[in-house]
């Protein structure tokens, strides 16, 4: 399914819904990490705008929290984006720390990476190369990332020990 048809079908599904919310997608529909961000750098959907949580969410994360703006109910009936005075960018508004959405929660081994640094005593390299079985590059990698989306994530040394902890969400 094209993205722009991956749009039009979530967005609609959306607009059917009392609260607007994403989810739960409609049968055969997928909600990926860039269509996600597309929607939400275009302004179709915010985050927080429905309270409850839907059926679904707690297992695939992605689309958590997500409901359509009305210039997504706008753009499903005409397939191009609002248009507003502002000039067009390609950046999201700048939002205080206060305001600004929490990352995106992962699937997959990235979940797991998060798990383990969520623990009281976060995990070692070691740790997480054994938990994934990738390569302690790539799991250096996997953390950047997981910075990049959002999460903080620090090195601590604990004695002989240095350990990657989840801190607060920024």
């Amino acid at each position: 399914m094209a993205n722009l048809t991956r749009i039009q079908t979530l967005l609609r599904a959306a607009a059917q819904r009392p609260d607007g919310a994403i989810l739960p997608l409609p049968d055969g529909a997928k909600l990926h990490r860039a269509t996600a961000r597309s929607m939400l750098t275009k302004g179709l959907v915010v985050y927080g705008a429905h309270g409850a949580q839907q059926a679904g969410e707690a297992e695939h994360g992605l689309g958590e929290g997500l409901s359509i703006t009305a210039a997504g109910r706008e753009w499903i009936g005409t397939g191009q984006p609002a248009m507003t005075d502002a000039p067009a960018t390609t950046e999201a508004p700048a939002m205080s720390s206060a305001e600004a959405p929490a990352p995106l929660r992962p699937a997959g081994k990235a979940a797991e990476v998060l798990a383990l640094l969520s623990r009281a005593e976060g995990a070692s390299l070691a740790e997480l190369v054994a938990a994934t079985g990738w390569q302690p590059h790539t799991t250096r990698a996997a953390l950047t990332r997981l910075r990049q989306a959002g999460h903080s994530i620090r090195l601590a040394a604990e004695g002989d020990r240095r350990a990657y902890h989840l801190g607060a969400e920024a």
